[in-house]
């Protein structure tokens, strides 16, 4: 399945969710926006026409995060303990991330889809 190579067994979270509460300030420097990145993009994954290559990490992990919109109390949408698994601000880097941005590019992909 195209899905558990794309995320592994973390399902696209910093770590592997479990019933325990997520780990806080998981060093993640991969989804660091280019502008904070230390690291130049991987200029070799560019020739790599997998769709699971992305030319701004040297690492081939995914993840999938949810905004800070849906992770905020009193969560209405987001209430499964792994849930959890997916917030930003779980990864040291998370301060640099702009998760509005994401949202607004999945309301983009709904209407263009539609």
């Amino acid at each position: 399945m195209l899905s558990e190579l794309a995320f592994g067994e973390k399902h696209g979270c910093f770590e592997k969710p479990s019933e325990k509460e997520p780990t806080k300030n998981v060093d993640c420097p991969e989804v660091l926006p280019l502008k904070h990145s230390e690291e130049p993009p991987f200029e070799n994954a560019m020739v790599n026409d997998s769709p699971l290559v992305h030319p701004d990490s040297r690492s081939l992990t995914k993840y999938c995060l949810g905004t800070r919109l849906q992770m905020k109390n009193p969560k209405k949408s987001h209430k499964l303990q792994t849930c959890k698994y997916h917030d930003a601000d779980n990864a040291e880097q998370g301060k640099f991330l702009k998760t509005m941005n994401q949202e607004a590019l999945q309301v983009c992909i709904l209407f263009s889809t539609v």
